[in-house]
């Protein structure tokens, strides 16, 4: 498989050759060792159905025939590789091709490469075997209404006229004229670099005014005196504005009512003696605060779930308000009454004040409805 590697590299086209302008041969690196060597084994002569479908042959002819389709499934199997090679090198070379001759292009104050009638090309053709490469000579170009080539008519080695768009065609590696436009340029440009930086001192005339002497010790003092001047400035802003933030603190309004949660209610400081109105889910009461912290509070029911407590107050003639969202109680902990009806209805909170609360109801009850027949 390294040989056919190789022989793909080595059979590649670097130029051509022809005596008349109809006729030309590429030139290979492999043509410097033996010119016109072919190293191309076609596949057409292996057959698969050999293995697919054998005949009956004598067991002694049987293993000298099996050694041969070794052989020839190894060689198969190589060429299959080589094959795969083929395809992506000569995929990538003419690409890079196509990008040198861009990059070192004959006319460069154009920037690109422009077919000319008489050029030998590459023509990019992806069915081309394996070290098979289709060469053409340009007889005439197209230009399209923007006066760009668009298309060309080549006339390949066998004497036949074709038609190919400009992008499928690739420049050779050597080219005569490439070479011989590159060196005459770079002859000719240390020339012109010295012709052009002799015009230029002979033409070039200065009138120099005498300058006047540089004092750097004005310079240095000035420096120093700049670096000084922002320091003494950010002292001053820096001490305006601690005496500013003092003036202001002392002169800040105290601070209004608070009000936090507590068990069973909330707690009010800073009220004074005045009215205010505690709302607890949309169930308001007037409340006056006869101490400070004042102390509301809610029914077990109110308490049971989350709730928003709203505290309103007039302050110099405008409604002042605070909000606090309360985390709900445990119901049980919150009743604080001994014989009445929430202790009753709920007898999983206080089971004996349930049952005494009910036989005294119970027994009252009797007690009525006796006395009713009784005095009958």
């Amino acid at each position: 498989m390294i040989t056919e590697v190789e022989a793909t590299l080595n059979t590649r086209p670097l130029t051509y050759q022809g005596a008349a302008q109809e006729e030309f041969s590429m030139i290979r690196p492999i043509d410097f060792l033996q010119h016109n060597l072919n190293l191309t084994l076609p596949l057409q002569n292996f057959s698969e159905s050999a293995t697919s479908d054998p005949e009956y042959i004598p067991p002694g002819d049987a293993r000298t025939m099996q050694t041969r389709y070794q052989a020839e499934e190894a060689l198969r199997s190589s060429c299959q590789f080589t094959e795969r090679f083929w395809k992506i090198w000569h995929h990538q070379y003419l690409t890079s091709l196509r990008e040198t001759h861009k990059k070192y292009t004959i006319n460069r104050r154009q920037g690109r490469d422009i077919p000319k009638v008489g050029d030998v090309v590459l023509v990019s053709d992806p069915v081309l075997p394996r070290n098979e490469w289709k060469m053409a000579r340009i007889l005439d170009t197209r230009e399209s209404t923007d006066g760009m080539i668009r298309e060309v008519e080549l006339q390949t080695a066998s004497k036949r006229k074709i038609r190919r768009p400009v992008n499928l065609l690739v420049p050779l590696e050597l080219n005569d004229d490439m070479d011989s436009h590159a060196s005459n340029e770079i002859n000719k440009a240390p020339a012109q670099v010295d012709n052009a930086t002799e015009i230029s001192h002979r033409g070039r005339t200065y009138n120099l005014r005498p300058r006047l002497p540089v004092r750097y010790s004005e310079l240095e003092i000035n420096c120093i005196q700049s670096s000084i001047r922002p320091r003494v400035i950010q002292k001053i802003l820096f001490h305006i504005m601690i005496l500013i933030l003092l003036v202001t603190g002392s002169n800040a309004n105290p601070p209004g009512p608070q009000m936090t949660c507590v068990d069973g209610g909330v707690l009010v400081r800073g009220m004074g003696n005045q009215s205010m109105e505690l709302c607890a889910d949309n169930i308001c009461e007037i409340h006056r605060s006869l101490s400070d912290p004042y102390q509301a509070k809610f029914s077990p029911v109110t308490t049971l779930h989350d709730h928003l407590v709203t505290l309103k107050w007039n302050v110099q003639g405008q409604l002042a308000v605070v909000e606090v969202v309360c985390k709900a109680l445990n119901f049980c902990e919150n009743i604080d009454c001994w014989l009445c009806l929430t202790v009753l209805l709920n007898p999983e909170c206080w089971p004996i004040g349930a049952v005494v609360l009910f036989a005294l109801l119970l027994y009252m009850l009797v007690a009525l409805i006796y006395l009713l027949f009784t005095s009958q």
